[in-house]
């Protein structure tokens, strides 16, 4: 499975990128990697097929300067370089990115609203089901629909960002591959959701997010270090 970190906030990216890739562990050897980021009023990604512990390119996550971000790590191993996460799709005005944990298993329940897909990939087809089912004026009770009507099986733990918000989905149900919950973490002025505690920042309290929760977080543009 792959290792999801989010942070909202004022934080250092070099710090974050380090406890990513020791949360990770095995992943970084595991497939390819992927970050999105926002910097002014742009969201963009970095994207590579090679394991992070391989690819030098990842050192280079230390030169960003944002204040939210969405990083993943292993369990791809895509056909295309399309394939790989977060995903990145233009709806809306907005430009949004994408991944979720788990395995995606009944993909045919995925309605994607006549919205094709970019690659084979089934979690591209449940990143297009959400954002067909997301309401921006009630991001939070649109998603928590969509994902109760998907059942527990199919509901899989998410993190989808644009530049103005960041949404997470904790959703899993008791099944191996989808019973890994989410974590939410603060300090100073940072938020932190992941699918591993980040233990390298001793600052941070950790906590299980409840099950069966989506939480939407408004971006505040903030002075970067």
């Amino acid at each position: 499975m792959s290792t999801l970190i989010a942070a909202v906030g004022r934080f250092q990216m070099d710090a974050l990128a380090l406890a990513t890739r020791e949360a990770a562990g095995a992943d970084c050897d595991a497939g390819g990697w992927g970050v999105a980021y926002c910097y002014g009023n742009r969201l963009e990604t970095i994207r590579s097929a090679l394991p992070c512990a391989q690819d030098p390119d990842f050192g280079k996550l230390n030169e960003l300067r944002t204040d939210m971000t969405l990083v993943c790590i292993g369990g791809m191993t895509p056909a295309s370089p399309r394939e790989l996460r977060p995903y990145m799709r233009r709806e809306t005005g907005h430009i949004w990115t994408f991944a979720h944990s788990g395995i995606v298993k009944h993909e045919d329940r995925l309605d994607t609203g006549g919205r094709i897909t970019d690659s084979r990939n089934p979690s591209e087809r449940y990143f297009l089901y959400l954002l067909g089912k997301l309401d921006e004026q009630a991001p939070v009770e649109s998603l928590a629909s969509a994902m109760a009507a998907l059942g527990d099986e199919d509901s899989l733990s998410f993190c989808l960002m644009c530049a103005e918000m960041m949404l997470v989905g904790c959703w899993h149900g008791d099944a191996p591959e989808s019973a890994e919950p989410l974590w939410a973490g603060e300090g100073g002025l940072v938020k932190y959701f992941s699918t591993k505690p980040l233990h390298s920042l001793p600052e941070v309290k950790w906590e299980a997010m409840p099950n069966r929760t989506v939480l939407a977080v408004t971006r505040t543009r903030r002075e970067l270090p």
